[in-house]
C-alpha cells in the first residue's frame, strides 16, 4: 500500500459518541481526502462512494428467501448507508451481488466449518476428499460444509473473498475463505463484526496505513 499524506484533523475525525452511519460516512470522507488518487489496493473500484441503500422490506426479503438472519450491523450498513460499494479491497457487494454467490449454498445445518473442533484439520479432511473425487453429489455436500453460513460480501480478488458469519457461534464476525480449498488454508477471523472490520480499513487509509 502507498503512503499516504493527508493528515487528519482532530476536529474532522468522528466521535466514537457518533451513531455507526454517521461515524462510517465521515470516515469515508476523510479516507477519500487521504487517497484521493486511489493508491490503495482497489480503491479505483469503488472511489469511496457507497451506493443507495436499500428498504429494510428488501433486506427481511433477503433473509426469508436465504433462511438467514443478518448481523444488526450489516442490516444498519445495507438500509443507512449503502446497499455496497466503498469498503475494503475491492469494496462491499450489493444485495443483489450477494444473492448470486450464494444461490448455490446449502444453508441447512446450525454451526460452520469454524464450528468444528479443531476445525483445521476438519477443514484439511474435507479439502483432501473434495480433491480426491469427481462425484457431483459428494463433491455438493463437502462444498456446503466448507461455505455453510459464510455469506460472501466482498472479495480480495481471485478466488479470495471476506464473508459474514451468518450462524454458529462466531455468527456477525468476519472472516476471508480461499475457495480453492487447499487443505493448509482454512477460513480465519479477521474482525469481530462488520462495523468493526469496514470502520478499521478507512482508519488504517486516513492515517496512512
Amino acid at each position: 500500500m502507498s503512503t499516504l499524506f493527508f493528515k487528519k484533523k482532530s476536529d474532522d475525525f468522528p466521535e466514537q459518541s457518533d451513531n455507526f452511519p454517521e461515524r462510517l460516512k465521515k470516515l469515508a470522507i476523510l479516507a477519500k481526502k487521504a487517497d484521493k488518487w486511489y493508491k490503495v489496493f482497489g480503491a479505483g473500484t469503488h472511489k469511496y462512494k457507497f451506493n443507495p441503500v436499500v428498504s429494510l422490506a428488501e433486506v427481511r426479503e433477503f433473509e426469508d428467501r436465504n433462511k438467514i438472519t443478518l448481523p444488526d450491523d450489516f442490516v444498519t450498513f445495507l438500509t443507512e448507508i449503502g446497499n455496497g460499494g466503498a469498503g475494503v479491497d475491492y469494496g462491499v457487494y450489493k444485495l443483489e451481488r450477494i444473492q448470486q454467490e450464494i444461490d448455490n449454498l446449502l444453508l441447512n445445518s446450525g454451526k460452520t466449518i469454524l464450528d468444528y473442533d479443531n476445525y483445521r484439520e476438519k477443514w484439511a479432511e474435507l479439502c483432501k476428499e473434495y480433491d480426491n473425487t469427481d462425484d457431483d453429489k459428494i463433491l455438493d455436500r463437502i462444498y456446503s460444509i466448507l461455505t455453510d453460513g459464510l455469506l460472501p460480501i466482498g472479495t480480495a480478488g481471485c478466488t479470495v473473498d471476506y464473508v459474514i458469519v451468518c450462524k454458529g457461534s462466531n455468527y456477525g464476525k468476519i472472516a476471508y475463505i480461499d475457495y480453492n480449498f487447499f487443505e493448509d488454508s482454512p477460513p480465519e477471523i479477521i474482525a469481530n463484526s462488520f462495523s468493526e472490520w469496514i470502520e478499521n480499513y478507512f482508519t488504517k487509509i486516513i492515517n496512512g496505513k
